[in-house]
């Protein structure tokens, strides 16, 4: 960008992950051709851009989670960097350095509603279910395992979960943890 926010350079990889030609972009205003509208649909003032702040002010900026628009009006998501360019302590331009990271966002979505619905399924659940560490030491419950043993979900944290089964069947937990530790899965026929 030159020291008006006017685009003077972008590679063939930029222009294309914008949907455009580098002819295109060329000569327009950053702000007019990929920066200029927040996803609420609200316009970008130029003092409020990043990519043109180290224009008016010298400094540097970072934006792990901005948004950004290609030429046929959808956008997405980038991480992005804009750095002024001095020439004889003067400010000349910015270079702005952006990475698409949409798939980031769709897997953390994606993780999100994962998260939710095991969150759902753990809290609702009529089974007790126990999560504990490599030490058997009980680290979760669901509520289940309050109501079906009478203790506070609070009260479980820190116990050995071997406190809770009956000492003839220790031998089967510490198998099914061993199990669990070298190959991350434990199935079962019958406890009997």
């Amino acid at each position: 960008l030159d020291d008006n926010g006017i685009v003077t350079f972008v590679n063939p990889a930029g222009a294309a992950i914008l949907g455009s030609s580098s002819e295109y972009i060329l000569g327009q205003v950053v702000c007019d051709v990929m920066h200029h509208t927040y996803t609420n649909g609200e316009r970008y003032r130029p003092k409020d851009c990043p990519m043109l702040k180290p224009i008016l002010d010298g400094e540097p900026q970072r934006v792990d989670d901005g948004y950004v628009w290609r030429a046929d009006g959808s956008g997405f998501h980038v991480t992005y960097s804009s750095t002024p360019v001095f020439e004889n302590e003067e400010i000349v331009g910015a270079v702005v350095a952006f990475t698409d990271i949409s798939e980031i966002k769709k897997t953390e979505s994606a993780l999100r509603e994962s998260d939710e619905r095991h969150r759902e399924i753990f809290d609702t659940i009529s089974d007790a279910v126990f999560i504990v560490n490599s030490d058997a030491c009980i680290v979760q419950v669901n509520p289940a395992a309050s109501r079906l043993f009478g203790y506070d979900e609070d009260e479980f944290i820190g116990m050995q979960a071997t406190e809770l089964i009956t000492p003839e069947y220790h031998h089967v937990f510490q198998k099914a943890m061993r199990m669990v530790i070298n190959t991350g899965s434990f199935t079962t026929e019958s406890v009997d």
